[in-house]
């Protein structure tokens, strides 16, 4: 999903969502079952194909009594977004919205995807973090583009839990969360993030961008999602140079990974 939206930034320039909808479709289909997928966005992919795409949106509208997807299948892709649109706050909070739309009609996933985008826009932005400011400025952010009260609530949890020395992972899923909601996952990527910036006794490494992903995965729950967006913000942070190449190599399509990456760049200073 990563790869087909980043794909779609450098050839469509986010202008056309059936062209979207249709890449996510082609590659969930090609994939196949082994591709991992949650269970409900399976059907929207089906609709999507019998209808020949003809309402992008509408089988997202139709999910759990058509109250839309509220899980962070939109913001666990959301990587590539800010990269695109960097800095620029507006094009960075309407295009993760925007892409959104395709799977998750619910605005809490949609909040949750603009929350994990404008997170990294605030690593892009940052040459060294204080959690504090950084959590006031995200919180800025996050009230001008008009996010939900949880979310905007949850930045008072990550502080919390941020400034503690010792933490219990009871606590942070209890007040953070570990789930497939966005409201129950996407702040806790961004806490894992900066809390790993300075060691901590849960997790025996030195690297800080092998620390946020180990602390996501040890908090249980829905690791994978959990550790790509916390991946996310932290590597949009870090850069490529502190991530260990083992784990690097061990990516799937790791080489497009950073060729798609570089385009993008390229794409963003050729439009300054």
């Amino acid at each position: 999903m990563t790869q087909e939206l980043a794909a779609w930034l450098i050839e469509n320039k986010g202008e056309d969502l059936v062209d979207l909808s249709k890449r996510f479709t082609e590659r969930y289909f090609k994939d196949g079952a082994g591709a991992n997928y949650g269970n409900n966005v399976v059907h929207v992919f089906a609709q999507l194909q019998d209808t020949n795409y003809e309402d992008p949106l509408q089988p997202a509208k139709k999910q759990f009594g058509g109250l839309g997807s509220f899980g962070n299948g939109a913001a666990m892709r959301i990587a590539p977004v800010p990269l695109f649109t960097f800095p620029d706050i507006e094009k960075t909070t309407s295009l993760a919205s925007k892409q959104a739309t395709i799977t998750h009609a619910n605005e809490m996933a949609q909040h949750g995807a603009v929350f994990l985008a404008l997170a990294i826009r605030r690593s892009l932005l940052s040459e060294s973090i204080d959690t504090d400011t950084f959590l006031d400025n995200l919180k800025m952010d996050l009230e001008e583009f008009g996010a939900c009260e949880e979310f905007l609530n949850k930045i008072s949890v990550i502080r919390e839990f941020v400034n503690l020395e010792e933490i219990k992972i009871a606590d942070v899923i209890e007040k953070l969360g570990n789930g497939v909601a966005a409201r129950r996952s996407v702040p806790t990527a961004v806490f894992c993030f900066l809390r790993c910036l300075r060691p901590i006794s849960l997790v025996a490494e030195e690297n800080a961008f092998r620390r946020a992903v180990e602390l996501a995965i040890l908090l249980g729950g829905d690791t994978d999602t959990i550790g790509s967006m916390a991946g996310a913000v932290a590597g949009a942070y870090h850069g490529l140079l502190e991530i260990n190449e083992n784990i690097v190599k061990s990516c799937p399509d790791h080489e497009l990974a950073v060729h798609q990456a570089d385009e993008l760049y390229r794409i963003n200073q050729a439009t300054k």
